[in-house]
C-alpha cells in the first residue's frame, strides 16, 4: 500500500485520500501529483527541496504570485510525500531555535490530469 497509517496526522490521511482517487481515476485519466515545500524565513523564501537554490523571489504575472524557481517534484505515494518533508525539514533555518517554530513553511500540492 502507498498510504500511511492515521498517526501521522491529517495531512496523511488526506495524502492517502488523494493517491486513491488518483489511483481509481487512472483507468480514464492520467494523473499527476507534484509538491513544493518552501520556508519563509526573515523574509527570504527558500526551496526545501533544493536548497541549492538559493533565495527566491515572488513573481506576479496574469496568472497570479508565484515563487520563480521554485521546485516541483512528482510523488508517487503518501510515504514519498512523507520523506521528502521529513528531508525539507531537515533543511529548515535552524539559527535561533526558539524563533524557528514561528518561521512559516508552506506545502503545496496539485495535480493535473489529462484525460485519456
Amino acid at each position: 500500500s502507498s498510504g500511511i497509517n492515521a498517526e501521522y496526522g491529517i495531512m496523511a490521511l488526506a495524502l492517502n485520500e488523494i493517491f486513491a482517487l488518483v489511483r481509481k481515476g487512472a483507468e480514464n485519466s492520467t494523473y499527476t501529483v507534484c509538491m513544493s515545500y518552501l520556508e519563509v524565513y526573515n523574509e527570504m523564501i527558500r526551496d526545501l527541496l533544493c536548497p541549492e537554490s538559493g533565495d527566491l523571489e515572488l513573481r506576479e504575472d496574469s496568472a497570479g504570485v508565484t515563487v520563480a524557481g521554485l521546485t516541483e517534484v512528482e510523488a508517487q505515494s503518501t510515504r514519498e510525500v512523507m520523506d521528502m518533508l521529513r528531508d525539507g525539514n531537515k533543511r529548515r533555518t535552524t539559527e535561533l531555535p526558539q524563533l524557528t517554530k514561528l518561521a512559516p513553511d508552506l506545502t503545496q500540492y496539485y495535480s493535473h490530469s489529462e484525460e485519456g
